[in-house]
Protein backbone atom coordinates (compact mmCIF):
# COMPACT_ATOMS: atom_id res chain seq x y z
CA UNK A 1 0.00 0.00 0.00
CA UNK A 2 0.58 3.34 -0.65
CA UNK A 3 3.36 2.78 -3.18
CA UNK A 4 3.27 6.00 -4.77
CA UNK A 5 2.39 8.59 -1.75
CA UNK A 6 5.96 6.53 -0.02
CA UNK A 7 7.83 7.69 -3.24
CA UNK A 8 6.51 11.37 -2.87
CA UNK A 9 6.89 11.89 0.11
CA UNK A 10 10.74 10.04 0.45
CA UNK A 11 10.81 13.15 -2.58
CA UNK A 12 9.52 15.83 -0.14
CA UNK A 13 12.23 14.74 2.48
CA UNK A 14 14.83 15.57 0.60
CA UNK A 15 13.20 18.48 -0.83
CA UNK A 16 12.95 19.86 2.77
CA UNK A 17 16.24 19.35 3.46
CA UNK A 18 17.62 21.33 0.78
CA UNK A 19 15.67 23.89 1.22
CA UNK A 20 16.26 24.60 4.88
CA UNK A 21 19.86 23.74 4.51
CA UNK A 22 21.76 26.98 3.90
CA UNK A 23 19.05 29.40 6.26
CA UNK A 24 20.82 30.42 9.27
CA UNK A 25 19.64 29.42 12.73
CA UNK A 26 18.86 33.02 13.77
CA UNK A 27 16.20 33.67 10.72
CA UNK A 28 14.19 30.38 10.69
CA UNK A 29 11.54 32.54 12.87
CA UNK A 30 12.05 35.76 10.92
CA UNK A 31 8.86 36.42 10.06
CA UNK A 32 8.69 38.80 6.52
CA UNK A 33 4.46 39.76 6.95
CA UNK A 34 2.20 39.14 9.84
CA UNK A 35 1.01 35.55 9.97
CA UNK A 36 3.09 34.37 7.43
CA UNK A 37 4.55 30.60 8.54
CA UNK A 38 8.17 30.87 8.92
CA UNK A 39 10.92 28.03 8.74
CA UNK A 40 11.15 26.91 11.96
CA UNK A 41 7.10 26.77 12.71
CA UNK A 42 6.92 24.91 9.48
CA UNK A 43 9.56 22.26 10.33
CA UNK A 44 7.74 21.83 13.62
CA UNK A 45 4.45 21.50 12.30
CA UNK A 46 5.17 19.07 9.88
CA UNK A 47 6.72 16.85 12.65
CA UNK A 48 3.96 17.21 14.56
CA UNK A 49 1.32 16.12 11.63
CA UNK A 50 3.86 13.18 10.83
CA UNK A 51 2.84 12.15 14.65
CA UNK A 52 -0.53 12.71 13.41
CA UNK A 53 -0.05 10.30 10.98
CA UNK A 54 1.89 7.64 12.97
CA UNK A 55 -1.46 7.51 15.04
CA UNK A 56 -3.69 7.31 12.70
CA UNK A 57 -1.93 3.98 11.76
CA UNK A 58 -1.39 2.45 14.78
CA UNK A 59 2.11 3.42 15.26
CA UNK A 60 4.03 4.90 18.07
CA UNK A 61 5.10 8.74 17.71
CA UNK A 62 8.13 10.91 18.39
CA UNK A 63 7.96 14.35 18.74
CA UNK A 64 8.40 15.51 21.98
CA UNK A 65 4.91 16.04 23.43
CA UNK A 66 5.61 20.16 24.65
CA UNK A 67 5.60 20.94 20.38
CA UNK A 68 2.10 20.08 20.15
CA UNK A 69 0.71 23.33 21.30
CA UNK A 70 3.73 25.69 19.56
CA UNK A 71 3.17 23.63 16.34
CA UNK A 72 -0.13 21.88 16.03
CA UNK A 73 -3.42 22.57 14.30
CA UNK A 74 -4.28 26.42 15.80
CA UNK A 75 -0.70 27.48 16.74
CA UNK A 76 0.33 30.53 15.32
CA UNK A 77 4.21 31.34 14.39
CA UNK A 78 6.09 34.11 16.45
CA UNK A 79 9.24 36.01 15.71
CA UNK A 80 10.87 34.74 19.14
CA UNK A 81 13.41 32.27 17.80
CA UNK A 82 14.16 31.34 21.11
CA UNK A 83 10.62 29.49 21.72
CA UNK A 84 12.19 26.98 18.53
CA UNK A 85 13.85 24.11 18.59
CA UNK A 86 17.22 24.18 17.04
CA UNK A 87 16.60 23.74 12.72
CA UNK A 88 19.18 20.19 13.07
CA UNK A 89 16.21 18.80 15.47
CA UNK A 90 13.54 20.16 13.22
CA UNK A 91 14.76 18.70 10.39
CA UNK A 92 15.79 15.66 12.42
CA UNK A 93 12.22 15.24 13.93
CA UNK A 94 10.67 15.49 10.17
CA UNK A 95 13.25 13.00 8.91
CA UNK A 96 12.50 10.52 11.64
CA UNK A 97 8.61 10.77 11.60
CA UNK A 98 8.56 11.08 7.90
CA UNK A 99 10.44 8.15 7.61
CA UNK A 100 8.31 5.95 9.79
CA UNK A 101 5.24 6.78 8.33
CA UNK A 102 6.52 5.56 4.75
CA UNK A 103 7.22 2.39 6.74
CA UNK A 104 3.92 2.09 8.80
CA UNK A 105 1.94 2.81 5.73
CA UNK A 106 3.98 0.47 3.49
CA UNK A 107 2.56 -2.48 5.38
CA UNK A 108 -0.47 -1.07 7.29
CA UNK A 109 -3.40 -3.51 6.78
CA UNK A 110 -6.65 -2.33 5.08
CA UNK A 111 -8.33 -2.86 8.65
CA UNK A 112 -6.75 -0.09 9.49
CA UNK A 113 -6.94 2.46 6.08
CA UNK A 114 -10.16 1.65 5.10
CA UNK A 115 -11.78 2.85 7.82
CA UNK A 116 -13.43 6.44 9.17
CA UNK A 117 -10.86 8.15 10.83
CA UNK A 118 -11.60 9.94 14.10
CA UNK A 119 -9.20 13.39 13.69
CA UNK A 120 -11.67 16.41 13.63
CA UNK A 121 -10.92 17.91 10.30
CA UNK A 122 -11.24 16.48 6.55
CA UNK A 123 -14.06 13.92 7.66
CA UNK A 124 -15.96 14.73 4.49
CA UNK A 125 -13.09 15.75 1.79
CA UNK A 126 -10.57 12.79 3.26
CA UNK A 127 -13.01 10.40 5.26
CA UNK A 128 -10.76 7.13 5.67
CA UNK A 129 -7.85 6.82 7.82
CA UNK A 130 -5.84 5.98 4.23
CA UNK A 131 -7.01 9.53 2.68
CA UNK A 132 -5.84 11.70 5.42
CA UNK A 133 -2.57 9.28 5.59
CA UNK A 134 -2.22 10.33 2.03
CA UNK A 135 -2.74 13.74 2.26
CA UNK A 136 -0.31 14.01 5.05
CA UNK A 137 2.28 12.38 2.80
CA UNK A 138 2.12 14.34 0.06
CA UNK A 139 -0.29 17.33 -0.28
CA UNK A 140 -0.09 18.69 3.15
CA UNK A 141 3.54 18.02 2.98
CA UNK A 142 4.26 20.06 -0.02
CA UNK A 143 2.11 22.82 0.71
CA UNK A 144 4.44 23.68 3.53
CA UNK A 145 7.35 23.02 1.94
CA UNK A 146 5.79 25.39 -1.01
CA UNK A 147 5.47 27.64 2.16
CA UNK A 148 9.18 27.83 3.18
CA UNK A 149 10.29 28.09 -0.19
CA UNK A 150 8.17 31.43 -0.56
CA UNK A 151 9.98 32.34 3.01
CA UNK A 152 13.40 31.98 0.90
CA UNK A 153 12.54 34.45 -1.60
CA UNK A 154 11.35 36.91 0.82
CA UNK A 155 14.96 36.75 2.39
CA UNK A 156 16.81 36.66 -0.81
CA UNK A 157 17.78 32.65 -1.69
CA UNK A 158 17.70 30.84 -4.47
CA UNK A 159 15.47 28.26 -5.63
CA UNK A 160 17.13 24.71 -4.51
CA UNK A 161 15.73 22.25 -7.23
CA UNK A 162 17.83 24.01 -9.92
CA UNK A 163 15.33 23.72 -12.37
Amino acid sequence: MFERESKLCSFAIGYCRKLVQDIPEESLAVQPAPGMNHPAWVLGHLAVVGDTALRLLGQPTHSPREWRPLFGMGSTPGTDRSLYPSRDELLRMVETNYQAVIAAAQVAPASIVDVPHTAPFFKAELPLVGDLVAHIMTTHFAMHLGQISAWRRTQGLQGVLGL
